[in-house]
């Protein structure tokens, strides 16, 4: 599955048989706020969600920003996969 930034729009794009699973983020110095996500219907219940999610999150962190959720599931997904030591020292 291939993952494309989009730093104008501000989203991460998951490219799904003609659809597409999304995250909107605003970067503010080296907090990268992840403020909405979605799935297309079609495709919730399969961990395509909490698949994306997870991947950012890893590539971000590469990148040397702070992930930090604002929409509910993505708060969500972070807090039950991500360790939590980890997390709070970012």
């Amino acid at each position: 599955m291939n993952i494309t930034q989009d730093k104008k729009k501000r989203k991460f794009t998951l490219s799904l048989d003609g659809e597409s699973a999304t995250i909107s983020y605003k970067i503010e110095k080296k907090n990268a706020f992840l403020t909405y996500s979605n799935v297309p219907d079609s495709f919730r219940g399969r961990g395509i969600g909490k698949f994306l999610v997870l991947k950012i999150y890893e590539k971000l962190i590469e990148e040397g920003y702070n992930p930090i959720p604002i929409c509910r599931y993505l708060k969500a997904v972070i807090r039950n996969n991500i360790n939590s030591q980890e997390i709070s020292t970012k």
